[in-house]
């Protein structure tokens, strides 16, 4: 368990890095365009592979 922790905690703080250069380095604009694409994706997207392979897609 002790190793988990130790993981996520790695994880997390390497995602925190990331994120911060993100909005240190990322105009204002592209990052709103980036998340309005991200959330449409999220929205429209497969939730999970069908037994056949194909996707399928969360409710509106």
């Amino acid at each position: 368990m002790e190793q988990l922790e130790s993981r996520l905690r790695k994880y997390v703080a390497f995602e925190d890095a990331v994120f911060a250069r993100l909005r240190e380095n990322l105009p204002r604009e592209d990052g709103e365009q980036l998340g309005s694409e991200v959330i449409q994706t999220w929205r429209t997207g497969p939730t999970a592979p069908t037994r056949t392979g194909r996707s399928t897609r969360p409710p509106r």
